[in-house]
């Protein structure tokens, strides 16, 4: 009983150490001369550190063994260590997730009977035919108008020209719901703006946190109960920081998602975990490392650049066509890492880093989204003319270039997005409101459905920067109307 009750000590314990990595790197940084080379390559340097941990966690139980006055204290302070991480940590954290939780609840319990309220499910089960959606990210793009006074391409009126000859409308003066990835994207599913008592943080268990706490409670997102409901399939093609999480893992979630990974990857399970149980220790820092710099483990060699490529090479002869097609593409181009020549093909690894040249790299890859957009309205109208797209942008972009001296307000640039569309005549009637991502969704399912959704104010929410790993309160968001013509 006591070798037992021994190894889960030295086990607990090891894992505490573990967690104080992050403490210690952020002490070494904030606190500790640049010019002590052992400690700046101990702070630089996630295996050095695991070792570091490791001996002196194998020293810990060496004294722990041998020396019995030292043993008690040491018990003493594990324990007394272990009740202030859970008073001073533990709990707060519980308590907003609880708190987060319950009210997400409550907001989708309402949510669902106006949902309900809103849309005719009778009437759209009843439909003879429901077209398929493709609901396209391209992170980070910025207007045409904005790429073209930043001398990215030559005439914003030729693209545009372009797209209204192969059915596509490009929408104008188009702002972005928020100014970061996760809820942007995390507004889109809700088909809603985000509450604003609930925190909006980032949470590595899922992207956006809202999905995270779908797949962890009983309540679906609205998307995904207004698709299941119409019995739409939904199919969501992620890339290598954003990937599809479908809630097999059962270590982490409680349910399966209604929708489907096209491309799941293959290492989402290990860094999920080192991502949420082990995220302040070295295991994180090393298998982020690993698995994202090894392109084989990923079995891409862009990691979601070129997701519209690949969506048609790979995937879209294999769905299921038994029923009407929701699919969500979630490309990371024209993004950083910048992986991308104007032509498509592939960049070095040395040009990935996100402040060198970024001028160039940002242009380079606008370019090759223009034509990966082009190659796909051309597939679409080929072989599904009669569906609904949209190509739109989660955020623009601040490009940050010593070379690159143009006066701009950062705000508005980040605010403006890259939005088309292509849908039937009679969908854009006067009621349509095209110009943020919210609703563009409501616009979507109203076009699909001949529904009548009511279409939201044009808002786009600031969130501080700096802030998106923490609980963000309501104080800490910032509201723009005036960035809508």
């Amino acid at each position: 009983h006591n070798k037992k009750l021994n190894i889960f000590f030295y086990l607990a314990a090891y894992y505490i150490f573990l967690h104080f990595y992050k403490g210690i790197k952020s002490f070494l940084t904030k606190y500790v001369n640049n010019d002590i080379n052992i400690l700046n390559f101990l702070n630089d340097n996630s295996e050095l550190s695991l070792i570091f941990i490791t001996i002196f966690f194998l020293f810990f139980v060496y004294v722990h063994l041998n020396f019995e006055n030292i043993s008690k204290f040491i018990n003493r302070t594990f324990v007394l260590i272990v009740t202030l991480n859970l008073i001073y940590f533990q709990f707060p954290n519980l308590k907003n997730l609880i708190i987060d939780s319950q009210k997400s609840l409550e907001l989708n319990d309402k949510y669902y009977s106006k949902i309900d309220n809103e849309l005719d499910f009778k009437k759209i089960n009843n439909l003879k035919k429901i077209n398929n959606i493709y609901y396209i990210i391209l992170d980070g793009m910025m207007p045409l108008d904005l790429a073209e006074k930043q001398s990215i391409i030559n005439s914003e009126k030729n693209f545009i020209e372009k797209f209204k000859d192969k059915k596509f409308k490009y929408i104008k003066n188009s702002i972005s719901t928020y100014n970061f990835t996760h809820t942007t994207l995390a507004s889109i599913w809700n088909i809603d703006y985000l509450d604003e008592n609930l925190s909006l943080d980032y949470n590595y268990e899922g992207f956006p946190k809202n999905l995270w706490q779908s797949l962890k409670k009983e309540y679906l997102m609205p998307l995904e109960y207004i698709l299941s409901k119409a019995n739409v399939d939904f199919y969501w093609l992620g890339n290598v920081i954003m990937y599809c999480q479908d809630g097999k893992n059962k270590t982490l979630y409680n349910r399966d998602a209604y929708w489907k990974c096209i491309d799941e990857s293959r290492t989402s399970a290990i860094t999920q975990l080192a991502s949420t149980r082990f995220e302040t220790t070295p295991f994180n820092d090393i298998l982020i490392k690993f698995f994202n710099l090894n392109e084989k483990i990923r079995g891409e060699e862009t990691k979601g650049q070129k997701n519209l490529s690949k969506y048609i090479t790979l995937y879209h002869n294999k769905l299921n066509n038994e029923n009407p097609r929701f699919i969500f593409i979630h490309n990371m181009s024209p993004h950083w890492p910048f992986s991308l020549n104007s032509d498509c093909s592939k960049r070095q690894y040395k040009e990935w880093a996100p402040v060198i040249n970024q001028y160039e790299g940002y242009k380079e890859s606008y370019l090759c989204m223009l034509k990966e957009i082009n190659m796909f309205i051309d597939f679409i109208n080929q072989n599904d003319p009669e569906s609904v797209v949209v190509i739109q942008a989660d955020h623009g972009w601040n490009i940050r270039d010593e070379d690159y001296k143009m006066q701009r307000n950062q705000v508005s640039e980040r605010a403006q997005i890259f939005n088309l569309i292509k849908a039937p005549n009679k969908c854009f009637n006067h009621k349509a409101r095209l110009k943020n991502n919210v609703n563009t969704i409501r616009f979507v399912l109203n076009c699909i459905f001949n529904e009548d959704l009511e279409y939201r104010g044009n808002i786009h929410y600031e969130k501080m920067w700096g802030r998106e790993y923490e609980h963000i309160p309501k104080n800490d968001l910032k509201v723009h109307t005036h960035l809508f013509n």
